[in-house]
């Protein structure tokens, strides 16, 4: 459907639920993945801005400042993301809605799917480098925020896997053709998973 993408930035948090809950497209699974991994993304610069400047922490403060520019640029990243998924499906939609006798369909069906595919791959891959940053926060940051981390940590491996199941329903378009997207969505899953238990592990 034409003119429903929106900028996840731009709404109230309510207004943003109520078309997630609504008979509209969009935010579908995917959007919301993304805006839950950006609010991991928050939660974990909540952590980093009760460690920068702490004296008990100085020794990690260079690290510390490099988490907290990458887990801030990955936030933004990942909302561009759940808008890109919107955009992506609203494409898609239309080529679904083409008469099955249009011989463009069978051109426009495909591609608009493996572009819709590759949105929670990168997605995922977002996620892969953010739990690397987890994993070295769960060392160096404030110790009274480990609840804090351990969640963000959580919700994070939560939209990695999630995300998984749109790759599948978008490559369903494929003819069988998944162009590798499951096999580097899995491979990155499985670090993302090992990764998250040792941040897990680290924090209790």
């Amino acid at each position: 459907m034409k003119g429903t993408a929106f900028e996840s930035g731009d709404m109230r948090i309510a207004e943003y639920l109520d078309r997630a809950a609504s008979k509209e497209p969009t935010p579908g699974g995917g959007g919301v993945a993304g805006v839950i991994g950006a609010m991991a993304a928050s939660l974990g610069e909540m952590v980093l801005a009760y460690s920068v400047g702490r004296k008990d922490l100085a020794q990690h403060e260079p690290r510390l400042n490099g988490c907290v520019r990458s887990v801030h640029a990955m936030r933004e990243r990942l909302l561009e993301l759940a808008d890109a998924d919107a955009k992506a499906y609203a494409v898609l939609n239309d080529a679904m809605k083409m008469d099955k006798s249009d011989p463009e369909r069978k051109t426009a069906l495909p591609k608009a799917a493996l572009a819709a595919a590759r949105v929670p791959l990168d997605v995922i891959r977002v996620i892969s480098e953010l739990m690397l940053c987890f994993e070295e926060m769960s060392g160096i940051t404030n110790r009274w925020l480990r609840s804090d981390l351990a969640m963000a940590t959580i919700f994070a491996e939560a939209v990695a896997r999630a995300s998984r199941w749109n790759i599948v329903v978008n490559i369903a378009f494929l003819d069988g053709m998944s162009y590798g997207l499951l096999d580097d969505a899995d491979g990155l899953l499985e670090r993302i998973s090992a990764g998250a238990s040792r941040t897990v592990e680290a924090c209790g």
